[in-house]
């Protein structure tokens, strides 16, 4: 060990006054031109022959001279239909492999073997060359590779099946279910059959390849299948798994009794209550299923959850509450991909508060709302607002509906007012962009906004008026609701 020390030390010592080191780069060869002589003719593959590599040139010099060693060929077939590619260079096994119709090339790789050594060649050598007794094309040209290729057509003159499905997709218990058998190749028409084993009970097998029904009875499931047309047939042993309905849950909806209330800054943190569990599917998850809640700023440098009560209060800025369902138990997890379809699952309204779904796995479905947080002020009171024998009773939104480059819009009918007074805006504080209308009728609860931009989300609120001598007075506005136009 004191020796391997003392060993460093001077290495460290040598390379600190400046000692070279015997460390030699090899130069790099820069290769402008080589030769070939081809040393077979081009025979082109027909429908169904094996996949197999041709020989048919080598490089037998190169400026400057001694580098053909140095040169490798190589042979890649590639489908151009399905982009898949065989290469001569890979040491893949291509034994059940055939050609089959369509549209294929051949590429010609000459590439160098050396790290040291990079082409530079003319124009000449890149445009063309004759290989095999085949004019090539330039396929591709790189410093230390370059390709020639030659593109043909395979007839379909007759090929038999071949499957490609291993494992189908997994289906569940008492619910629709289709996938499909695929083919790597075949001609048309192929047939499908079961030849050994047998399908889940409810599940049929068309001569089409496609599985569909409603499976009835979970559990693992193999079966050969035959694909067959007039040139041959392929057998192939298929896996299905069909999971238990118990496993998923595919659907659930929330209740909520109780209004949720934007916070202030200085409020104590609190959860939201009333909220709970209305439905599940299927009926027997429901008891593995739990609500918890999360608060946390915008920055996520404060964060309070319902699992782990702790005091603090609300700070101004965004604030983002999360609602979060979990499954308690392994053995009932959410069917997520089904989630993603339910249009009713993707935005859920609670409390007056319309919530977002955010996180959708197996485990855990939650859904967010962003509440700013302010200071309230404290403002005198105006005569546009209320005064001390004159208050205003306040609007209420009721509804609010999106349509073709407008919004429906529904309220609370309000008695001892006058009207009321509806804003719209694309900017939330209402301060650019903010169009009024005003409803000049107290018995009237709905309006039409029209003339918006479609596709667009507009934040809208209502407050009404009462006019006393000829002077409106107006309530405090409601809260704001954003809906996007269609």
């Amino acid at each position: 060990m004191k020796k391997i020390i003392s060993m460093l030390l001077v290495l460290t010592l040598c390379f600190s006054v400046g000692i070279k080191s015997t460390r030699t780069v090899k130069a790099r060869t820069t290769i402008t031109g080589f030769g070939t002589q081809n040393t077979g003719t081009l025979q082109l593959p027909n429908c169904g022959d094996a996949i197999t590599f041709p020989n048919l040139v080598k490089v037998v010099s190169t400026t400057p001279e001694g580098h053909e060693s140095e040169v490798d060929v190589a042979y890649h077939w590639c489908n151009l239909d399905t982009k898949k590619t065989y290469g001569s260079n890979w040491g893949e096994d291509y034994t059940d492999e055939v050609f089959i119709p369509g549209n294929w090339e051949l590429i010609v790789w000459f590439g160098l073997n050396s790290d040291y050594n990079v082409y530079n060649l003319p124009q000449s050598y890149t445009f063309n060359r004759v290989i095999g007794g085949k004019e090539m094309t330039l396929a591709d040209y790189q410093g230390a590779c370059i390709g020639y290729k030659y593109q043909f057509v395979i007839e379909d003159t007759g090929i038999a099946p071949k499957i490609s499905t291993t494992k189908l997709l997994n289906a569940d218990k008492n619910r629709d279910y289709e996938d499909q058998i695929d083919l790597s190749y075949g001609t048309k028409p192929v047939k499908f059959s079961v030849v050994s084993g047998s399908l889940p009970n409810g599940l049929q097998l068309g001569e089409d390849g496609i599985i569909e029904g409603k499976p009835t009875l979970a559990g693992n499931y193999s079966f050969t299948v035959r694909a067959k047309n007039s040139y041959g047939y392929d057998d192939k042993k298929i896996y299905l798994e069909v999971l238990s309905d118990e496993d998923k849950i595919y659907n659930f909806t929330l209740d909520s009794s109780k209004e949720i209330i934007a916070p202030k800054v200085g409020d104590k943190i609190s959860f939201p209550e009333g909220i709970s569990i209305k439905s599940v599917d299927p009926v027997e998850a429901r008891s593995n299923l739990r609500l918890f809640y999360r608060w946390a700023n915008s920055d996520n440098t404060k964060s309070y959850t319902s699992d782990r009560p702790e005091d603090g209060v609300f700070t101004e800025g965004d604030w983002i509450l999360y609602i979060y369902v979990a499954a308690e138990n392994i053995n009932y997890l959410f069917d997520y991909e089904s989630f993603k379809q339910v249009e009713s699952l993707k935005k859920i309204s609670l409390g007056g508060t319309t919530f977002e779904a955010t996180v959708l796995d197996q485990f855990v479905i939650g859904y967010t709302k962003t509440f700013s947080v302010k200071k309230e002020k404290i403002t005198k009171k105006t005569p546009e607002t209320t005064t001390k024998k004159r208050t205003v009773p306040p609007g209420k939104i009721k509804k609010v509906k999106p349509a073709k480059k407008s919004i429906l819009l529904s309220w609370k009918k309000i008695k001892g007012v006058s009207g009321y007074h509806i804003q719209y805006s694309l900017k939330k504080n209402f301060k650019k962009k903010c169009k009024s209308m005003f409803v000049k009728s107290a018995k009237k609860t709905k309006a039409k906004i029209k003339k918006l931009k479609a596709k667009k989300t507009y934040f809208v609120r209502i407050r009404t008026y009462k006019i006393i001598n000829k002077k409106k007075y107006y309530s405090a506005w409601s809260k704001v609701v954003k809906r996007k136009t269609k």
